[in-house]
């Protein structure tokens, strides 16, 4: 999978100054590792969360800035085997003394990676909120 890197040239482009919340896919949370392959090297983040078009993940402060940039990325999705591989535009990045948390959209990835990651949003936010009600409704029963 080939990806363009940092300094590409694309019509306009978002970044972290016009940014706006204009979601299009369902998230939900993921906690696991991604391997993070920038023109710099190989770096290890956890995720956050996700959906079928992109991800936000966290990462050591002390790395340097993938924003603005582009990266390759893989990871696993709970009780799969097959690892997505995807490529991604950095849109934005926050960081404290210890983390810095990086938000990106792919700009390419196969549609059985993004079905793939649609039907774990989907499991994972029926299984919330289906734990949400359950407490919901042992919380109203009379003592």
């Amino acid at each position: 999978m080939t990806c363009r890197w940092h300094g590409a040239i694309e019509p306009k482009e978002e970044t972290m100054e016009n940014s706006t919340e204009n979601r299009e896919f369902l998230r939900a949370s993921l906690n696991v590792l991604v391997n993070a392959k920038s023109r710099d090297g190989m770096r290890l983040a956890r995720i956050e969360d996700i959906c079928e078009g992109g991800m936000r993940f966290m990462r050591s402060a002390s790395d340097a800035p993938l924003y603005p940039g582009y990266l390759k990325l893989e990871f696993s999705i709970p009780d799969e085997e097959v690892p997505v591989q995807t490529c991604a535009r950095v849109i934005r990045e926050r960081a404290n003394e210890k983390t810095c948390e990086t938000a990106v959209v792919f700009t390419e990835i196969h549609h059985r990676d993004a079905e793939r990651i649609r039907r774990y949003v989907v499991r994972r936010n029926r299984a919330e909120l289906f734990e949400t009600l359950h407490r919901l409704h042992l919380e109203s029963r009379p003592n």
